[in-house]
């Protein structure tokens, strides 16, 4: 009876169960749920069960178990009871109306909430663990060996970054061509699926979206708008049964993506300003000058280094230099040229300079910049 007022007010606050279970009543509801807990003294556990029910739960000093649930993390919406319908063998009707009885409560409160309890019982905070069903994963190694016997080996990952790089600056033709002409090196892309060929494929492209994605945002799409791109292409996806229909959408999701990183530079910066910058950007090897920056857009030094302040808070001086940073990024991550040589090739006075400027622009020495992304 002491931790009945505990569990009448994690009920309270949380809005579902919690219960004090012998080791009686615990068996008979581990089978009621299907669920194999292992309470301990340590800390609270988390069990997600096989119908995505969540449960919090640690043995009590008196050998009880204290545990709280069932509750879902997300809202159970008409469209995912469906598609998750599809994957179980229950009674949709039934189902449906069990979930929608289910409290929501977000991950973040339930995990404060599982600490709370176990801190209240032992004064002080467990260690908070995930249980659920192991999944055995076959070891790496002897599929690595026999990919040496044969000299198959994956694709360089160069190739993706270059794809990468292409999306964020937004260049849909460097996009296209990349995508057609494939991975330099002749290497493979990764088997996903060992049941299903076109499985194995759709698996590579909601990879290669994923990362569009991020690329995407990274080049000022709205991260709302570029993650509503991505449910899109991959829910098609889901419905395809064709292969050549695969690699086509992802073509199409790889372009979408690009267009939308132009559509959002053209957005924030007038034809005049963006004229610059697009000039910058393709003389970033070449010494450039304001009076040929003018002349291009066809407006006066002063008028040109107002304008472009103004829009984008940079002086002439350091819009070239982060141009040339940004170039700089894409050879360290893509070549294995020496620092000294990209320093030389971006016109900086010398290398250290270049690193001078590569860190106030990047956070990072080009050094470190490098070693951060190979690591």
């Amino acid at each position: 009876m002491r931790f009945e007022p505990l569990k009448q007010l994690t009920s309270d606050l949380l809005g579902c169960q919690a219960l004090l279970l012998n080791s009686q009543d615990s068996a008979a509801f581990q089978q009621t749920y299907k669920l194999d807990l292992k309470p301990s003294k340590n800390g609270p556990a988390i069990f997600t069960s096989a119908y995505l029910e969540q449960f919090f739960f640690f043995r009590l000093p008196d050998g009880d178990t204290f545990l709280a649930g069932p509750c879902l993390h997300e809202e159970m919406t008409d469209i995912r009871l469906r598609a998750w319908m599809n994957d179980v063998s229950a009674r949709q009707e039934q189902r449906a109306g069990y979930y929608r009885r289910l409290p929501v409560i977000s991950k973040k409160k339930w995990h404060a909430m599982a600490h709370f309890a176990f801190w209240s019982v032992y004064g002080k905070k467990g260690v908070l663990a995930e249980q659920g069903e192991a999944v055995q994963v076959e070891q790496s190694e002897p599929h690595l060996s026999r990919r040496k016997q044969t000299l198959s080996f994956h694709h360089d990952p160069s190739h993706e970054q270059k794809l990468m790089d292409a999306i964020q600056k937004g260049l849909i033709q460097d996009v296209i061509e990349i995508v057609q002409s494939g991975p330099a090196d002749g290497g493979e892309f990764g088997v996903l699926s060992k049941r299903s060929f076109i499985r194995s494929q759709k698996n590579l492209a909601i990879a290669s979206i994923t990362l569009a994605t991020r690329a995407a945002m990274k080049g000022g799409v709205h991260p709302e708008t570029a993650y509503t791109i991505s449910d899109v292409y991959i829910q098609r996806l889901e419905e395809l049964q064709e292969v050549k229909q695969v690699e086509a959408l992802l073509r199409d999701a790889l372009c979408a993506f690009t267009e939308r990183v132009q559509k959002a530079r053209l957005q924030a910066y007038s034809p005049t300003i963006l004229k610059c910058l697009r000039y910058i950007e393709q003389h970033v090897y070449e010494p450039i000058r304001l009076e040929e920056i003018a002349v291009h857009v066809d407006l006066s030094l002063s008028h040109v280094s107002a304008r472009l302040k103004k829009e984008t808070g940079m002086t002439v001086g350091e819009a070239i230099q982060k141009a040339r940073v940004e170039e700089a990024k894409s050879l360290l991550k893509l070549s294995t040229h020496p620092i000294a040589a990209i320093s030389a090739w971006l016109h900086f006075t010398d290398q250290s300079h270049f690193t001078k400027v590569f860190k106030k622009h990047a956070g990072l020495t080009p050094k470190k910049y490098r070693q951060s992304i190979s690591s």
